[in-house]
């Protein structure tokens, strides 16, 4: 696998370019890419076309095997595993973004102001939180066209 498509896969999920995530895909599927971009692209991609419970089912297998990953000495220090936790927060964020797009009133400002503060917990993360964002957007945008097709 070229060390090039993740990156490929994430620029095309950071600027909405769907159709080119999706040539992306096929070729990560030809070269039997396991990547956690990839997956995550994966994921869009089936929420893209309506398949909520394919996107929940791999953000699930995401997070257990990010889960895996934990060792006792790679969670010795923050440091160590902070890899490891900001992909539990990437998902997170996917998870709660979709559950914002679908709730209402009260509790959609809920999950709005907990994505804030989520965000403010990074602190100095500049390039992880503007992964995060672009995650957000493409999600959000993504549940927007999901749901005016079907208004």
């Amino acid at each position: 696998m070229s060390r090039l498509l993740p990156h490929a896969v994430e620029a095309s999920i950071m600027t909405a370019k769907w159709s080119k995530l999706d040539e992306y895909l096929r070729v990560c599927t030809q070269e039997g890419a396991d990547d956690f971009t990839i997956s995550v692209g994966v994921a869009l991609r089936a929420l893209r076309s309506g398949r909520e419970d394919e996107f929940r089912n791999i953000v699930d297998k995401l997070r257990r095997t990010t889960a895996k990953s934990l060792t006792t000495s790679s969670t010795t220090s923050l440091q160590s595993c902070h890899d490891s936790l900001f992909r539990f927060h990437a998902l997170t964020e996917l998870e709660t973004v979709v559950e914002a797009s679908k709730a209402m009133g009260a509790e959609r400002t809920r999950l709005l102001e907990s994505l804030d503060r989520r965000l403010d917990a990074l602190g100095v993360y500049i390039s992880e939180k503007q992964y995060l964002l672009g995650l957000r957007r493409a999600t959000m945008e993504l549940w927007y066209v999901l749901l005016s097709a079907h208004a």
